[in-house]
């Protein structure tokens, strides 16, 4: 008997660049830095994630992640992260702590009432910053009866330069979840860079909420905002099909788990007499053990 597993990755790396280079963007002089997951030694397109580097910054530093499902049996499992550079303007790629996070965490969920699944890989584009616009097809999955529902999604974007100028005006893309037609702020992440050294990078969202038993729907829509680029891509086909995923998982937890989701803006001042640590916000969860 086999389930679907939901794994999950957050990798820290550092790259360090020669001494010698350009003084400006490339598209020759760019370098990817791979990651792929292989499960039971199957490496798996839908965990890929990359970055990218121009050649301009003598380092910088990247967030690498994916969240994906596999279907398994029942019984032990290897699960590794792989990584593979294209390129050799990089003196070196480092897994690095950020102080903040460790260089690499790795989870996996299997213990779900039900998991609804969406890997795509065809290549998708947006060129216009005037509206959102769809980036993955409908997710449908049904619920025998009312449910708190956790839906995730991750997709690896990329910027598309107009000209090789010496520009650091910034732009922005933003992703958010469209569930049964009514778009959430929740879960909504945006990732920005310039022209002066454009990256990809990996944007990855989550929420919880009540729903009501029968079916829905879920996607995921992008805006581009701002005119520093000609355009994003989304492109799983990209060099050896590698480097780039868009997924969305739908589970539904056995037991509930508490979640706050605050919209409340949150200010600390800088003052010199105070520099005590402080609550962020003025919402706290609540635990009630019962074993």
């Amino acid at each position: 008997m086999s389930k679907l597993v939901v794994l999950s990755y957050f990798f820290n790396v550092e790259g360090i660049r020669d001494i010698d280079g350009l003084p400006l963007p490339r598209e020759g002089t760019s370098e990817y830095l791979q990651v792929r997951c292989k499960v039971d030694g199957i490496p798996f397109r839908m965990s890929s994630s990359m970055t990218s580097n121009y050649d301009v910054e003598t380092k910088i530093m990247s967030k690498l992640s994916s969240i994906f499902a596999a279907n398994l049996t029942a019984g032990v499992h290897e699960v590794v992260l792989q990584w593979k550079r294209t390129g050799t303007r990089m003196k070196k790629w480092v897994a690095a702590s950020d102080f903040a996070n460790p260089s690499f965490s790795f989870l996996a969920q299997a213990d779900f009432e039900s998991v609804g699944v969406l890997h795509e890989l065809n290549d998708a584009y947006i060129n216009s910053a005037e509206s959102w616009k769809q980036m993955t097809k409908n997710l449908t999955f049904f619920l025998p009866k009312d449910s708190p529902v956790s839906i995730s999604f991750s997709a690896v974007v990329q910027p598309q330069l107009q000209s090789f100028i010496k520009d650091r005006s910034m732009e922005y893309i933003t992703l958010r979840p469209v569930i049964d037609n009514i778009a959430y702020v929740d879960g909504a992440q945006t990732y920005g860079c310039n022209p002066w050294n454009p990256s990809s990078a990996t944007v990855q969202g989550n929420l919880r909420l009540n729903m009501t038993g029968g079916y829905h729907t879920v996607a995921v829509q992008w805006r581009k905002m701002g005119n520093a680029f000609r355009g994003w891509t989304s492109n799983p086909s990209f060099l050896d099909g590698f480097t780039t995923s868009r997924n969305i998982i739908v589970s539904v937890e056995k037991f509930q788990s508490p979640v706050i989701q605050s919209h409340d803006r949150a200010i600390i001042k800088s003052t010199s007499d105070d520099v005590t640590w402080k609550n962020v916000g003025n919402q706290a969860i609540e635990l009630s053990l019962i074993k």
